[in-house]
């Protein structure tokens, strides 16, 4: 590659602890986010409105987690993503209060695939 990014073919076996510490439910979304690269040190991420056709990961990843009524699940997605494209939610989950689960994501990065690529957690009520 033009730009060896020096991470193709590697395995990243990431888990993410999620822990609810409020009384209240919460909704956990993960997403995979593949935003516009900038040398530029901003506060957040930045979004196209029409993404190019361009391509900037393909690829599949695998998520284990246990449901809301407890049961494992092992999920597989295929991702196809264009630069500056937000991602889907691909897992959505409910926490009881004072509750604690985990995520895991499994991927190996795929040899055409521009970074950045990003893993949002995002809570709300």
């Amino acid at each position: 590659a033009y730009e060896a990014h020096g991470n193709y073919g590697v395995k990243y076996d990431l888990t993410f602890p999620l822990f609810n510490d409020t009384n209240e439910m919460r909704t956990v979304e993960m997403i995979m986010e593949t935003p516009v690269k900038t040398d530029k040190a901003l506060e957040s991420l930045t979004f196209f409105d029409q993404p190019p056709s361009r391509a900037h990961f393909r690829g599949t990843v695998k998520l284990t987690y246990r449901d809301d009524r407890g049961k494992r699940v092992q999920q597989y997605w295929h991702l196809l993503q264009q630069q500056g494209q937000p991602g889907p939610a691909l897992v959505t989950l409910r926490l009881k209060p004072r509750s604690k689960r985990n995520i895991r994501l499994t991927l190996f990065y795929p040899p055409d695939a521009t970074p950045p690529q990003v893993v949002t957690l995002r809570s709300s009520r």
